[in-house]
């Protein structure tokens, strides 16, 4: 992957959805850059679009009107086999790899590069590999994916993903079902693992305060549209946390990270 490719790895320009047979606005006018090798989190009430954003960038979901490029190039002209060598989403559901061993879920991220009847090789393995030992999975490369624990599962599926060697991982939701735990060892690792192979990584989450810990930028939404985008310092503040929850919340600085974090008055 390159790293240095000059345009952002996604440009949005207008872009609005309606829920089909509804008219209902999921998206209004949503305009923002994100960029090559940053963790960009997107914060927001429920309801206020960020899924709907994520699976459009996935092209999991056409959007109505707008414009979305992707590496500088329309995401709608992308070939299914390139995109899906650039591009990984993990949605919110993950199915059916319970029956598979963990080594054997990974190895599916080799997919997108020989399709169904291409023959694995032995660099495929050894990528596949690397994956589990980046995730700290290699003592669980043989058990089978439902055998193990909520935070275990999502390195296995984060694993498959960085096996599929893309410039951007999509993750919605990655830790909503984790303790405080695994979400801060799952998100550690995830920052690693952009920062060390250069991906872009976009992801969304419920908990400011992790967003503000381990993100780049943040996106904040708000009624299917952009209340703002910036560094967490920029986006996490007392008047836009009380514009996307209406709560009053306070700011402060962490010492040690300095980093904000936000706590309910």
């Amino acid at each position: 992957m390159d790293g240095s490719f000059p345009a952002p790895l996604f440009q949005l320009s207008d872009v609005s959805y309606h829920a089909a047979g509804t008219g209902i606005r999921l998206l209004n006018s949503v305009s923002l850059s994100i960029k090559h090798g940053h963790v960009t989190g997107i914060i927001g009430q429920n309801g206020s679009g960020k899924s709907t954003l994520m699976k459009i960038l996935a092209r999991q979901q056409t959007f109505g009107t707008g414009r979305i490029l992707f590496r500088g190039q329309d995401l709608q002209n992308w070939k299914p086999r390139d995109l899906a060598r650039r591009l990984a989403y993990l949605p919110q559901q993950t199915v059916g790899a319970s029956e598979m061993l963990v080594k054997e879920l990974v190895a599916l991220g080799r997919y997108p590069w020989h399709g169904p009847f291409g023959r694995f090789t032995k660099g495929d393995q050894q990528i596949v590999s690397s994956a589990i030992d980046t995730t700290g999975l290699r003592p669980l490369a043989e058990r089978l994916t439902a055998s193990l624990s909520g935070g275990e599962q999502q390195r296995a599926w984060l694993a498959m993903l960085l096996a599929q060697q893309p410039e951007c991982l999509l993750l919605d939701e990655p830790t909503s079902a984790l303790d405080i735990k695994y979400q801060s060892e799952l998100l550690s690792l995830i920052r690693r693992m952009s920062r060390d192979v250069g991906m872009g990584t976009v992801v969304i989450l419920h908990d400011v305060n992790m967003a503000a810990r381990f993100c780049d930028e943040i996106i904040a939404m708000r009624s299917g549209q952009v209340v703002d985008q910036g560094s967490p310092e920029h986006v996490i503040t007392t008047s836009i946390l009380r514009e996307l929850y209406q709560v009053e919340m306070d700011v402060h600085i962490q010492s040690a990270t300095k980093r904000p974090f936000a706590v309910l008055r």
